[in-house]
């Protein structure tokens, strides 16, 4: 059939649909217009110009468009400071070092949105024991499924209290379960949740396909520390990680790691905003 052979009902149908959800095609519009803004106020901030493409040579020291990329993610995602490279790999890799930097042999790592994606599965241990896994390095590993498609606060409660995790992971998307994808507050309720058990634990959050669908990024819950690997806006698929570090004595804090990957420049960053203690 030829787009001009549609049935005019059709057509019709189309036209109520639209309609109906006018509502929040105007409601994805006005995200899409907030996020615009605070992207180009950056670029103009730091002044964004063709000279920042120009190339380098020896070390790459000062190298003007690295650091003015730099200064432009961490604005956008209200952070002190970024790190943008194309030298990470993929999501998986992004998430990986996160935890890695959070953990050490001894340690239990706590899944609070069920198992992760597959192919974290294989690097954390849940899925064999291969050769440099946490695993293999002596960390233990546990998980608390969803509850009803959300976050199961008190079945987290309870295990960060049991637990005393040195680690957290919480998985904004779906990933491939049947499940709705997290919202920024209730990133929030989770992480309040573990820190009230157990204070000390480093809460990473894997904030995949969820930046710039919302008019306020994660880095809004005032985590001391945050990373993630470049999104799917305006470029390709990406894997995103945020960070809330241990301070305890054997940890390498995560602020000295660059350890944020993607398919495109990775970006790391220390959001601005205080630490929010619970009590």
């Amino acid at each position: 059939m030829k787009p001009s052979e549609i049935p005019q009902q059709v057509r019709d149908l189309a036209k109520r649909c639209e309609a109906r959800l006018s509502e929040r095609f105007a409601e994805i519009d006005g995200v899409s217009e907030k996020c615009t803004e605070r992207v180009m106020e950056a670029f103009q901030e730091f002044k964004v110009s063709d000279s920042c493409f120009a190339g380098t040579t020896g070390y790459g020291y000062d190298d003007l468009g690295r650091e003015t990329l730099d200064k432009v993610w961490a604005r956008v995602f209200g952070a002190e400071k970024a790190l943008v490279r194309i030298n990470f790999v993929n999501g998986t890799h992004a998430i990986a070092s996160a935890i890695f930097a959070a953990l050490k042999p001894g340690d239990t790592l706590l899944s609070t949105m069920g198992a992760p994606y597959d192919t974290l599965r294989t690097a954390i241990g849940i899925s064999g024991d291969a050769f440099g896994s946490l695993r293999f390095y002596g960390v233990e590993y546990a998980q608390v499924d969803t509850l009803g498609g959300g976050p199961d606060l008190e079945g987290i409660r309870a295990a960060a209290e049991e637990l005393r995790p040195a680690a957290a992971l919480i998985q904004r998307s779906r990933g491939y379960d049947a499940r709705r994808a997290l919202t920024v507050g209730e990133i929030g309720e989770i992480i309040d949740v573990i820190k009230s058990m157990s204070p000390g634990t480093a809460c990473i959050v894997d904030n995949c396909y969820g930046e710039f669908t919302d008019t306020m990024e994660p880095t809004k819950v005032p985590w001391p520390l945050g990373s993630a690997s470049t999104p799917s806006w305006p470029v390709r698929k990406s894997k995103p990680v945020w960070t809330r570090p241990s301070n305890r004595d054997g940890v390498m804090p995560v602020s000295k790691m660059a350890t944020v990957t993607g398919r495109l420049p990775a970006w790391f960053w220390k959001p601005s905003r205080p630490v929010r203690t619970t009590s």
